[in-house]
């Protein structure tokens, strides 16, 4: 972690100071004897394992605690800049990165926030490096942060930020309109039992278009809803210009949301299925190719 690096440099620096060798490839451990333990110091033996020649042994050493008040004495209270943070910790983290503490967030208490702006009082939690200041008596003692809304200035966001290349979600298909953009966002919920239940016994490619029985019930279940919610000509045989054909649908998945890695688990269900999407097949379908999403709730 950050700030337990710049600690290891810190005592690399103390080790030059009193005539030693470092090269940078010490790995210090510490060990807290109990009995050793003081309320705003902290005695730690401080070793370096074997992976520097240079160093080699271990010593005792009397480290003051951390004190957050201390850190900004004498400086005004931090003021920082957080777009939508979900708790303390985004503000924690919004201060060490401008403010370059050698402290982790972890060592901090973690709660709610309420959007930007706000002013917020923080403190360290106890730990063998930290030392709160929350008095007993008061508030007082510990530091106030003022948290705003960052301004963002597009144009210079596009400036400085080499974005990539936008990317469509889905294949484009020259001369088609794609059914994911057509179906993804519409909500194909039944408002009848029995529509529920012939779309949840959706199992397979004769469900989709077949005309012959039992398969005919739930197909015209599915070809009534995608007609009702998208507005537009639904067929199961070879269509025409203007007409969503399932001429050669296939079925992808009938189930709950969280089983279908590309479908918006906000809804219960989704049946997936493509229709033909095979470009030489020019006489079934002529307008809309690709995916279908039909997510719905539960009603029953």
């Amino acid at each position: 972690m950050g700030s337990i690096n710049n600690f290891h440099q810190r005592i690399r620096q103390l080790i030059r100071a009193k005539g030693g060798d470092t090269d940078g490839n010490e790995d210090f451990y510490f060990t807290y004897p109990s009995q050793l333990w003081m309320v705003n110091r902290v005695r730690a033996i401080v070793g370096a394992r074997n992976t520097s020649p240079a160093v080699r042994g271990s010593f005792i050493g009397t480290f003051s605690k951390v004190s957050l008040r201390m850190m900004f004495k004498n400086l005004p209270d931090p003021v920082v800049a957080v777009y939508n943070p979900k708790s303390s910790q985004d503000v924690v983290k919004a201060i060490i990165d401008k403010y370059g503490l050698f402290v982790e967030p972890g060592w901090f208490a973690s709660f709610p926030v309420q959007r930007p702006p706000f002013t917020v009082k923080i403190d360290f939690v106890e730990t063998y490096w930290t030392s709160s200041d929350r008095d007993m008596y008061s508030d007082d003692v510990r530091i106030s942060v003022t948290v705003e809304q960052p301004v963002v200035d597009i144009a210079s966001l596009f400036k400085n930020v080499v974005l990539d290349k936008p990317v469509m979600p889905w294949p484009r298909r020259l001369g088609y309109t794609n059914t994911e953009l057509l179906t993804y966002g519409v909500d194909f919920t039944p408002n009848f039992d029995e529509d529920f239940i012939d779309l949840k016994n959706i199992k397979e490619d004769d469900d989709l278009s077949s005309d012959e029985d039992p398969h005919v019930w739930r197909s015209n279940t599915i070809i009534r809803l995608l007609k009702e919610r998208l507005g537009i000509p639904v067929v199961r045989t070879a269509g025409i210009e203007g007409q969503l054909s399932l001429y050669g649908a296939k079925l992808l998945y009938n189930g709950p949301t969280i089983g279908y890695p590309t479908a918006d688990v906000w809804y219960d269900n989704v049946l997936v299925f493509t229709t033909e999407i095979d470009p030489t097949v020019e006489d079934a379908v002529f307008t809309y190719r690709g995916t279908i999403y039909v997510h719905y709730n539960n009603v029953i």
